[in-house]
């Protein structure tokens, strides 16, 4: 309770201790570890998303290497028969649906075919 100077706050906070009946440690500790847990996530998504970047653009030049038929993929957003947008994974070369496997790892966009047609 010492990182504020608002008086109000304070005797408010210490009010919502003793309803819940905490002590100011108690309550210092579980802020702690909520911020370590926050801490984490950031951390998990910031590797994460650091993954995702390296695996769509060759970055590491390290042990694995992307199946040939990776490149031979992207993303679709169309409309289906009841018009609805939907997501399928395309051949490159051929423009048919492939296994959405062969989309593993890259960013959903619609950039190669662009084009929306409802039925």
């Amino acid at each position: 309770m010492a990182s504020t100077k608002d008086a109000r706050f304070q005797q408010d906070l210490y009010a919502e201790l003793t309803r819940r009946s905490m002590t100011v440690s108690q309550c210092a500790d579980m802020i702690r570890k909520q911020n370590q847990a926050i801490a984490a996530g950031i951390a998990i998504v910031a590797v994460g998303a650091a993954v995702a970047v390296c695996a769509n653009n060759d970055c590491g030049e390290g042990g694995y290497s992307r199946p040939n038929y990776y490149q031979g993929a992207d993303w679709d957003e169309f409309y289906n028969p009841y018009p609805q947008l939907v997501w399928a994974c395309r051949s490159i070369s051929t423009g048919q649906f492939v296994d959405y496997s062969n989309c593993y790892g890259k960013a959903q966009t619609d950039w190669r075919w662009p084009a929306k047609y409802a039925y």
